[in-house]
């Protein structure tokens, strides 16, 4: 067995040996058995990252598949806006920093259906579900992409009222997004949702905005309160007026 060892130890220290040499190293009954060992050695060496996958709950809550859709009304100008899921990719073991972890991208298309409008540019969203969360990327200022506005996370799942979802700095603007209460009940156009998060989100200084979701696991967001004075987005108050769900 010795003769393998040592051969083992010139095979790490000496990477150019001829091939025919390493195919000898491992000839045999033996030198398959070495051959396993010595892999099994350094796999077991190599450092284990921390591993994250998606809470059930979540998956089971917010992975919309295509064929999903919202139609929402502006309560202060009428317009009629869609949003459809076009894609849900699901990857698995995916490098973030010192860990890995499960994600689910689902890019979302909001267009503008009101038959009285000119109609805009469409604005692709893209939606993040990953453990216990959900983050929103989207540019509404199409294509300038630099402009992109984050929520990151959006919010965490099941909802907690008072817990700060993220609080962060940039460039001499504070941002934050937290659960401030959750209704049991939340009455809507005459129709009833319930355990509906109350979730603002606020950047401040150059290109500050203040926005305002109402979120249910059963619709995804009931109403969105948005106010933007310097993008395309500008003021809305968002309702949900009719949905379909396939997950």
């Amino acid at each position: 067995m010795g003769r393998y060892i040592n051969r083992l130890k010139c095979f790490v220290l000496k990477p150019t040996e001829k091939i025919a040499q390493i195919l000898l190293l491992f000839k045999g009954a033996k030198g398959v058995f070495v051959l396993f060992l010595f892999l099994f050695v350094l796999n077991s060496c190599k450092k284990q990252l921390p591993h994250y996958s998606i809470d059930s709950d979540v998956k089971a809550a917010f992975n919309y598949q295509p064929g999903t859709y919202w139609i929402y009304r502006d309560s202060i100008t009428g317009r009629i806006d869609s949003f459809y899921v076009t894609q849900n990719v699901f990857q698995a073991n995916v490098p973030s920093g010192d860990y890995t972890e499960d994600a689910i991208s689902i890019n979302i298309i909001e267009k503008d259906i009101d038959a009285n409008s000119v109609g805009g540019t469409p604005i692709q969203y893209y939606l993040s579900v990953g453990e216990n969360g959900v983050s929103i990327e989207y540019a509404p200022n199409l294509p300038a992409e630099a402009d992109y506005i984050l929520y990151n996370p959006f919010f965490i799942y099941p909802f907690q009222p008072g817990a700060f979802v993220w609080k962060s700095g940039l460039k001499g603007s504070s941002d934050e997004s937290y659960c401030m209460q959750i209704f049991t009940s939340y009455t809507l156009n005459g129709q009833v949702f319930s355990n509906v998060a109350e979730i603002p989100h606020g950047s401040s200084g150059p290109g500050g905005y203040l926005d305002t979701f109402f979120v249910n696991a059963d619709v995804f967001i009931a109403k969105m309160k948005l106010y933007h004075p310097y993008d395309s987005v500008g003021t809305k108050v968002w309702e949900l007026q009719r949905w379909h769900i396939v997950k």
